[in-house]
Order: C-alpha cells, then structure tokens, then sequence
C-alpha cells in the first residue's frame, strides 16, 4: 500500500451515495469536502437546485443512473437492480486516495491496488439488514417470491461490497457496533462535526422563513412583524429534524403526535414529504427544508428533541 509524506502532493478523490437531497450525511460530506477543496466528487445522483449551491463550485461526476427521467430518480427504490453496478463504474484509477460517504452504495467502489480507500461509515445499508420485512411491504406484493432473492443478492453484495475498503470508520459507537455484527470488521470510530448551538447568527434572528406554532394553551416562538424571534422566547413544542425517508421513521412520530394532539415541528425533506403532509393533523407543522441557523433556532427553543430512527 502506498505511503503518504506529502499530503499535499497526493490525488483525492470524494465519492458519495447521493447528492439529491440535504441531509446529515451530506453536511458531513461538506465538511470533508472543506479539508480537500480540490478533490473531485461521485455520486450515484446530483440535483443541484436540492443541494442549494453546497457544492456548486465543485467538480461533480454521476454515475449512469443520472442519465434517467426525473420522474424515475425521484422513486430510486426502482432503479435498486441497477445500484450496485453503479459505484463500480466509477473510474478513479488516477487517485492515490479515495475516501467515500457511505451509508448503502458508494462503500462498493472499485479502486486499484495502490489506491488507498477510507470508508466514513453512517450506517449499513439499513433497508436489507435491519428493515428488510417492513421494505418488502414497501415495494408492493405482486413481485412475491422474486423480491426475497433479490433482497438476499443484495446482502450478499452489500457485505462484499463492505470488504472492499482498507479502512472503515464508523459514525458512532453503535454503528461500530452494527459494522462488527453485519459486516464482521472492527472500526474506528470519528463523530461527525457539529454547529454548536452556542454561536448567536443575528441574521438568522431576523429570517422571515421563521415559523410560528398556533396550539391553545402553548406559549408560542415571539416574533415582530420583520419575522423577528425574541431572544430567549419559550416555545412549548415538540421537534423533529430529520430526513422524511421511511427508515427515520419520522411518519410514526406524526401518528403518536396526531393521537395526543401535542404540537410538534418538522424539519426536513424527503420522499415521505406528501405521506407525511397527508396524515398530520392540525397540531403539526411541515415546515420542510430550512437552513442551519433556522434550525438551530428551532432547536433552542424546543422542549424536546424527538429522534426515532435508532
């Protein structure tokens, strides 16, 4: 394996799952991006108005998949035959380091025999191992017998896919501890940067995208007619950032909040967005995509923080 003295004379290369939405794992991205801001980035799909100018002054490679309708990209879950091929095209026979995101597919990539792979982990690939019964559901039943087989290919590609990096690490102690029982490898374990919700953005104190929540006997966030937030206002709600993907379970906590009629806010995007807008009742707001200080906001504000997905 090749070893690295000059870190700056080396050849990066950054390979993602997909640029087609803005979550916690392309914030990590962006990060890592920020550390080699010359080095190229693949990925299964981009959709730069969905990326909202992250990543706009940086060389973006797609895979084949990207060449399909629009309508197709959006319901990925029929482009899963042809996923695994995907990161295995990607020519990166040029690059002395290949460090991918992964949290299914770009952990697959084949790279040289000199060519080192880092591996930062999110998850396993979560719809074959952990959710693999409520994804069949998902997927309709008229495909029976074959979706099994097919589900179990996946399996088996998605752990061989996992011995192709030279090092893994993993997000968090408890994915580390889901790499050791699906994929049978030890890793490091590195948290992802976070913003500290300490740091006051004033601009983000005057964002007119700044919401209020109208529920009797809640105090609600303060704001002036600019859309101004008092400072140190209490708001009594429930949050939740999240992306809408089935596997965060964020449709759950709506069916909860629709039971008890407490009021909660989400934050997010994500193909269960109109599942999602559908059954919330009058004590939930939708509020979709808003930017890091919005969210911090929000976060600050809250009385509780829901996390379903674990």
């Amino acid at each position: 394996m090749k070893q690295f003295n000059n870190i700056d004379n080396i050849k990066v290369a950054l390979v993602h799952d997909f640029l087609d939405t803005y979550g916690g794992a392309e914030k990590v991205l962006a990060v890592i991006a920020e550390i080699f801001p010359k080095a190229p980035i693949y990925t299964l799909l981009y959709d730069e108005k969905k990326m909202r100018g992250k990543f706009e002054n940086r060389e973006i490679h797609t895979s084949f998949l990207q060449k399909f309708p629009q309508w197709l990209k959006n319901r990925r879950r029929y482009l899963l035959p042809l996923m695994p091929t995907a990161p295995e095209t990607f020519d990166l026979r040029d690059f002395d380091l290949v460090i991918s995101s992964s949290g299914a597919w770009s952990k697959g990539i084949v790279t040289r025999l000199n060519t080192k792979h880092i591996c930062y982990m999110h998850s396993p690939m979560r719809f074959v191992w952990d959710y693999n019964e409520k994804y069949l559901k998902e997927i309709g039943k008229k495909i029976g017998f074959c979706k099994r087989i097919f589900l179990n290919y996946l399996r088996i590609w998605d752990y061989e896919a996992a011995q192709r990096p030279d090092i893994l690490i993993a997000n968090s102690d408890y994915t580390r501890e889901r790499i050791k029982k699906y994929y049978r490898r030890d890793c490091d374990v590195i948290y992802p940067a976070v913003l500290s919700l300490k740091h006051e953005n004033k601009e983000a104190l005057k964002h007119e995208n700044i919401k209020t929540i109208e529920h009797e006997n809640v105090k609600t966030i303060k704001h002036e007619s600019k859309g101004t937030i008092k400072q140190n206002a209490v708001a009594d709600y429930f949050l939740v950032v999240s992306r809408l993907a089935a596997y965060k379970k964020v449709s759950l906590v709506v069916e909860v909040f629709n039971k008890m009629g407490l009021p909660l806010v989400v934050i997010g995007e994500g193909e269960e967005m109109g599942k999602i807008k559908k059954i919330a009742k009058d004590n939930i707001k939708i509020l979709g995509w808003q930017n890091d200080e919005i969210v911090n906001e929000y976060y600050k504000n809250a009385r509780a923080l829901i996390f379903p997905a674990v």
